[in-house]
């Protein structure tokens, strides 16, 4: 009997997690990100997700990149065309929940090397394209 109700208390909690509201539902945790798109590693686990490194206008002298978690089937994208990150590009949206990349450093032999980097899930995002050559952020004078 107490089977039966583990399975759907699991489920709940696995949706709870998953919802995009959690951003605006969860106190304390991450909320508004923003940046320019640094550096972008494809993760093993989650299956089919993206690390992506942005640093912050305010901070991009002196901040180091922050990690946060691309999931393609979890994430909303405010722009269809638009819809994957590219490096050099820019970033605005929401993240809610702290979480692990897995990727794959090498193979040797029969032994895999795995990286964990903590990061922050992405809920909400619009990218944008790079700028063109020639082109910056700053404005002329």
């Amino acid at each position: 009997m107490k089977r039966l109700f583990a399975i759907p208390a699991v489920l709940f909690a696995i949706s709870i997690l998953f919802s995009p509201a959690t951003a605006f539902a969860l106190p304390g945790l991450p909320g508004s990100f923003g940046g320019r798109i640094t550096k972008i590693e494809p993760c093993t686990f989650p299956p089919g997700s993206l690390l992506v490194s942005l640093i912050s206008s305010r901070t991009e002298t002196f901040g180091k990149p922050q990690d946060y978690l691309y999931t393609p089937p979890f994430t909303l994208v405010q722009s269809p065309l638009m819809p994957i990150p590219l490096p050099g590009g820019q970033a605005l949206g929401f993240a809610d929940a702290p979480v692990v990349c897995q990727s794959l450093v090498r193979t040797v032999l029969w032994f895999s090397i795995f990286s964990f980097v903590p990061a922050t899930r992405m809920t909400f995002v619009g990218f944008s394209p790079p700028a063109p050559p020639g082109m910056t952020d700053a404005p002329s004078v």
